[in-house]
């Protein structure tokens, strides 16, 4: 749980620098397991990804959570979160530029 919010705090954080979020991404290679596999985790790795301007791997990480939250039938607010964090991610934006 310290490694999503660790992840989090740098993948929102709109002054964290893309090399702090390589630094980490790198720090722990098999830090995406380290997260749960569920819809939330995922999109904190999503957007870490994105914050260390690995955009296109984000990118195709989000467009499963979107998929796997609509099969889900997540409630339309938390579907409609994770939609806008994909159009960011795949136009080479970070989470905090998704609006």
């Amino acid at each position: 749980e310290l490694l999503n919010e660790v992840a989090w705090a740098v993948a929102t954080d709109p002054l964290a620098p893309a090399a702090q979020a390589q630094r980490l991404a790198a720090l722990v290679p098999q830090a995406r397991h380290g997260l749960r596999d569920d819809p939330g985790h995922r999109d904190t790795w999503a957007a870490l990804l994105a914050r260390a301007g690995r955009h296109d791997d984000a990118c195709a990480l989000q467009r499963r959570i979107v998929a796997d939250a609509r099969r889900a039938n997540v409630d339309a607010d938390e579907l409609r979160e994770y939609e806008q964090h994909r159009d960011a991610f795949c136009r080479g934006a970070t989470w905090d530029a998704f609006d």
